[in-house]
């Protein structure tokens, strides 16, 4: 080991580089020690003019101490600036956040607008489908710069288009997670507000129409019951309703009676007809193997509206031969909308 260095931050050492078949003495900066005491150093090397190019990892023993780096205090501010941007870029690109988040800081400090240059590169990054990376370069954007609303809206986007991804491959707690995340980050234009609930009300819906198909009704009521909340529309009012329908079915005596209006107050009062309550019963009876109920049930549904054509073909589809598979009872699901980054 070279007992010559202490290795430390922004040390300037110097070793042999035999990469391109020809050895050369490269000089460079420690910006990261490894090991305690330490034995491994990041080094940051740059070109002739002083630029940052790469960063190499070298063992103590193969480099020697040279110097210590002074403060650039010749440079005039705006190249000041550009060269903590440029510091910044380099450590992003090497996955050294925290050395980065340090260096835009600066950077910053001395041209807030170079701030639409890195909001710039995070775009690309969230356009080519990199969502991760992008949101956590937003995010170490907005934590820099919590005043900057464009970031914070790219941010949400980014966050709303991941959990679209994920919802659309049936990862819809996960989507869920996201949406939340970009409804918390409250950005300021109320269309994105609006699609960011939207989302995370279809992602809810879809959730409780699978619990309702594997005959988890407790829990279907529960997703609709939160769908609503966010949307008390008329569509999220009729699915909750069906559902509540849907659920009661389990809890009636095998063999009694079809219904009446009292059995389905509730449901009615939340805008169904007595025909849709009927049809929404009669499918979960069939659902549940329960067919000779579930025909009495759909054949009231008709007499008391004839004009129900989802009842009527639910009613022939139980009266034809064979499994009659799963009936619709009316529950409508709702697909997640893309939010997109927007411009600095």
């Amino acid at each position: 080991m070279n007992l010559e260095l202490n290795p430390k931050l922004l040390d300037m050492v110097e070793f042999e580089d035999s990469s391109l078949g020809t050895t050369v003495n490269r000089t460079g900066t420690i910006v990261e020690t490894f090991g305690n005491p330490p034995n491994t150093v990041l080094v940051e090397l740059t070109d002739s003019e002083g630029v940052p190019e790469s960063f190499v990892t070298k063992k103590i023993e193969d480099i020697r101490k040279v110097g210590e780096t002074k403060p650039a205090a010749k440079w005039p501010k705006p190249k000041e600036a550009q060269q903590y941007f440029e510091n910044g870029f380099l450590y992003l690109q090497n996955g050294l956040f925290g050395q980065a988040k340090g260096q835009f800081a600066k950077a910053f400090s001395i041209d807030v607008n170079l701030r639409a240059s890195l909001l710039e590169s995070t775009n690309v990054l969230a356009r080519k489908d990199k969502l991760d990376a992008a949101i956590r370069v937003y995010s170490l954007l907005l934590e820099l710069q919590p005043a900057y609303e464009v970031a914070r809206e790219n941010l949400a986007a980014a966050f709303v288009q991941r959990g679209v991804k994920q919802g659309r491959t049936g990862l819809l707690d996960h989507a869920i997670e996201d949406f939340k995340t970009a409804l918390m980050l409250r950005p300021r234009r109320p269309e994105s507000l609006e699609l960011i609930q939207k989302n995370l009300v279809a992602a809810y819906t879809h959730l409780a129409v699978q619990h309702s198909d594997m005959k988890l009704y407790p829990e279907a009521v529960a997703y609709f019951v939160l769908a609503f909340e966010l949307d008390p529309s008329d569509l999220t009012q009729r699915n909750l309703a069906i559902a509540l329908v849907a659920s009661s079915v389990p809890k009636a005596e095998i063999g009694s009676r079809v219904p009446g209006e009292d059995f389905f107050r509730q449901a009615i009062q939340m805008g169904l007809t007595l025909s849709q309550c009927l049809n929404a019963y009669g499918a979960t009876l069939a659902h549940h193997g329960r067919i000779s109920e579930a025909v009495r049930a759909l054949e009231t549904a008709v007499d008391a509206d004839p004009k129900n054509e989802m009842a009527r073909k639910n009613l022939d589809t139980l009266l034809r031969p064979g499994p009659p598979g799963d009936l619709p009872t009316g529950l409508t699901p709702l697909e997640p909308r893309e939010m997109h980054v927007a411009e600095a």
